[in-house]
């Protein structure tokens, strides 16, 4: 459903109407939740998205503005991708990995809350996991010292088991 220079995701059709082929790589269920929760998709945020799902590494925004040069949007400023970035982390549809300052899909928005990531040395592929045992370990760990954990960020950095193979 078109409102102003948004479109409303309704379905796999409505959303290619706006973005020629945007949501290729982006999975069904993603797309689902976007409808469900009537988030409008500008074709900036249509293609930010969907360039993070194409791709297995993070993104830092400014990969994120040539991926928007590439996508024909002209010459978009910084504030542009730290706004649409902005409102699909808000929606939990991507994250922030803060030591990268870089960005990647959620797997599974609104389902979870402090996820951990693993980054590879050697390819920078990152993946999403969630372990709630270490999810509630460490603000209860905090709480012992006294400490109000706002949030907390794990990421973890090694050697991914496709490059552990290949040596």
């Amino acid at each position: 459903m078109f409102q102003g220079d948004c479109y409303i995701i309704t379905s796999w059709k409505k959303c290619q109407e706006k973005v020629s082929d945007p949501f290729v790589m982006i999975p069904p269920t993603i797309i689902q939740y976007c409808a469900d929760h009537h988030l409008a998709m500008t074709p900036i945020r249509q293609i930010l998205l969907d360039a993070l799902w194409r791709n297995k590494k993070p993104f830092k925004a400014y990969d994120l503005i040539e991926v928007l040069r590439e996508n024909g949007i002209g010459s978009p400023k910084p504030p542009t991708v730290y706004r649409a970035i902005e409102f699909l982390e808000q929606h939990g549809l991507v994250h922030k990995l803060h030591s990268l300052n870089a960005y990647l899909p959620c797997h599974h928005p609104g389902i979870h809350k402090n996820c951990q990531f693993l980054i590879c040395d050697t390819c920078a592929r990152a993946e999403e996991f969630c372990d709630h045992t270490l999810s509630t370990m460490i603000p209860a760990s905090a709480r012992n010292h006294g400490f109000h954990p706002r949030a907390s960020f794990v990421e973890v950095f090694g050697v991914c088991r496709q490059c552990h193979a290949a040596v």
